[in-house]
């Protein structure tokens, strides 16, 4: 077998997300690792051929197209199941980050995912990683490219059954945290009415469509800015907002404080009253 691995010094101070190897393998069939309540969370995708992949106690055959999730913690085994080579793109990530975005797209239950929709995404951590790159930059673009991958796998999660159309409205939210969805596109998806919609869905969830959505994309901008270093804009983005600044008005009147000074306040020491 053979493998070009890409591995990256760590920061000297403890950071919510880091990068740590990023590779491509090409396994014979005497390929084998392990982990026992593994320090890293782990990520690859099987270009070709097929291996075995056990966590926690579940055993799966993977091949082309599906992506594995080790998740941290995790004690875990994997190897080839044939002749044929198994070529695969993985990342190796430290940090909490990880599983607390793991946890918020609520995949941390499944460990494998047929996804080929993200190949290109490990291939464009793969060039960035070959890349002369100052470290703090290519480190965002990890944490970017980490994001949409975990984004597309939860759209590979089955969706609820034809007919319950409150739960397959906050399923359509729930797996697509990038769109910015108004009433109207969502009445034309279910072809539905817009007050239909907003009386389905919120006699089933105490809440409109509408506040939902803002609930789902400001939680998970507070993950982000509490626990990356991505700009402002960027988490704008990823979210679905295209204006940031519009993004910040709408945080500041949810949350109270605008989105720099939300980030700000895990850093403010807590005051003291002299007495």
């Amino acid at each position: 077998m053979w493998e070009d691995l890409n591995i990256f010094a760590p920061p000297n101070h403890p950071v919510p997300f880091f990068g740590e190897l990023v590779g491509q393998s090409n396994c014979d069939r005497t390929y084998f690792q392990s982990r026992r309540e593994s320090d890293v969370t782990v990520l690859e995708y099987v270009v070709s051929g097929c291996g075995t992949v056990k966590v926690n106690g579940n055993t799966y055959t993977v091949k082309t197209g599906d992506v594995y999730l080790l998740p941290l913690f995790s004690n875990h085994t994997y190897h080839s199941c044939s002749d044929e080579p198994w070529i695969k793109y993985f990342i190796n990530v430290r940090g909490d980050l990880p599983s607390i975005l793991i946890r918020a797209y609520q995949l941390e239950l499944s460990y494998v995912f047929h996804a080929p929709q993200t190949q290109e995404l490990f291939f464009k951590l793969y060039d960035i990683a070959k890349q002369p790159l100052d470290e703090a930059f290519r480190q965002e673009q990890f944490t970017l490219c980490f994001h949409n991958i975990l984004i597309r796998l939860r759209n590979c999660i089955n969706m609820p059954q034809e007919g319950n159309e409150a739960a397959l409205i906050k399923s359509l939210i729930d797996n697509t945290p990038n769109k910015l969805y108004s009433i109207e596109d969502l009445a034309s998806r279910f072809n539905r009415s817009k007050d239909f919609i907003i009386k389905v869905f919120q006699k089933q969830y105490h809440i409109t469509p509408h506040a939902y959505i803002i609930q789902v994309k400001i939680e998970i901008a507070k993950q982000l800015l509490l626990n990356t270093s991505l700009h402002i804009e960027d988490i704008a983005y990823l979210i679905g907002y295209q204006n940031p600044e519009y993004f910040s008005n709408l945080f500041k009147y949810r949350c109270g404080v605008s989105p720099r000074n939300f980030r700000n306040q895990k850093n403010r020491p807590e005051s003291t009253n002299n007495k």
